[in-house]
């Protein structure tokens, strides 16, 4: 650790421990944060205490620093997802670690967590990636109000919530193939409809269906209307 660095971390410590001695018992959380955001960049924070039950995460006390009571309402359907609480519970004096680079700092496209799998698909995919920022690439097209972002090896989904981007990752499928025009009619399909039926739904001629959904089975490397619906399993 370098010189200033250590000088940083003294005068954290030493704001807790005069936090600590100083400050009424309901302040405290909101002081000891103010301490720690000169080192740690962030905008909000939810500080309690939760236990895992066979239901998921039973929150028993909380507190939230520069954040709404509504966050609660959208964090509630939610909380069971969240693997950074799950990880802790149960182990009394614990930290979660994060890797400094990734928290805060002005490069917006970096990650501040994520599930075991998810770094080495994207490397899959970039082998150049080194865990830094998200590729510039699948920001752009999600900016562009796309839903999906199809990869050479990899699918990547996104999501918002609070103002954070959330992604989820899964290799790369043969469904994945399909033209939105194909996947529409793979899906009649398996729910049971015939091409002439298909074909009327779609205002389409019965030969042209037919072809397509030749298509469909090569695409997906099946013969049969069950390993096409098997196919088309998420």
């Amino acid at each position: 650790m370098k010189k200033h660095e250590l000088g940083e971390w003294g005068a954290l410590l030493l704001g807790l421990y005069r936090a600590s001695h100083e400050t009424a018992l309901e302040e405290f959380q909101d002081a000891a944060l103010a301490c720690v955001r000169p080192l740690v960049s962030f905008d909000a924070s939810m500080w309690g205490t939760a236990t895992l039950t066979d239901q998921g995460i039973d929150i028993h006390t909380l507190h939230l620093h520069r954040k709404s009571p509504e966050m609660m309402a959208e964090y509630e359907p939610l909380k069971d997802l969240d693997d950074a609480a799950i990880s802790l519970i149960g182990l009394p004096r614990a930290t979660r670690s994060f890797d400094s680079d990734l928290l805060g700092g002005p490069d917006e496209r970096r990650p501040y967590y994520s599930e075991a799998g998810f770094d080495e698909m994207l490397r899959r995919e970039w082998s150049d990636w080194n865990g830094g920022a998200i590729p510039r690439e699948v920001l752009e097209h999600f900016l562009l109000g796309n839903g999906h972002y199809l990869g050479r090896t990899l699918v990547l989904s996104h999501r918002t919530q609070q103002g954070l981007l959330f992604l989820h990752a899964r290799p790369r499928r043969p469904v994945d193939e399909l033209s939105p025009r194909e996947h529409v009619i793979a899906e009649l399909m398996a729910m049971g409809k015939t091409y002439k039926e298909i074909a009327k739904a779609l205002e389409r001629s019965p030969a042209t269906v037919r072809n397509q959904i030749r298509s469909i089975y090569q695409k997906l490397g099946v013969t049969n209307i069950a390993g096409l619906i098997e196919g088309l399993r998420p």
